[in-house]
């Protein structure tokens, strides 16, 4: 759970630093976790390159909206692409067909993303 579309968005589009940490007890109402102070350095060009930004955002949010599902089933799930076409694609990244979002790379996720686009 230490990952997800909001990680991956935000490593696609700047370079986030941990300035430091706020416990929780500095709230009123205290919440349930610690917090942390970040920076987002905008980045001129993404780390990785895509054929589609919008659809690579698709991807991305596929990949992570059934958590308890295979990157398989849930992006076959919210995609509509077949399981057939992304086994084939998770089989040319090196990839298990049991892999799950939170297991992929910015990079891996990029070219998931190119190898299901269709223009």
């Amino acid at each position: 759970r230490a990952a997800g579309a909001v990680t991956a968005a935000v490593r696609y589009y700047s370079r986030p630093e941990i300035l430091f940490l706020v416990k929780k007890e500095s709230f009123v109402p205290a919440p349930k976790v610690d917090s942390a102070v970040i920076n987002l350095e905008i980045l001129n060009e993404p780390p990785v390159e895509v054929l589609d930004e919008k659809f690579f955002m698709s991807v991305v949010k596929s990949c992570f909206a059934q958590r308890r599902k295979t990157l398989l089933n849930s992006v076959s799930n919210t995609l509509g692409i077949s399981k057939e076409t992304i086994k084939n694609a998770l089989l040319k990244l090196g990839l298990s067909e049991n892999v799950r979002g939170e297991s992929l790379t910015l990079s891996n996720l990029a070219d998931l993303s190119n190898l299901l686009y269709k223009k």
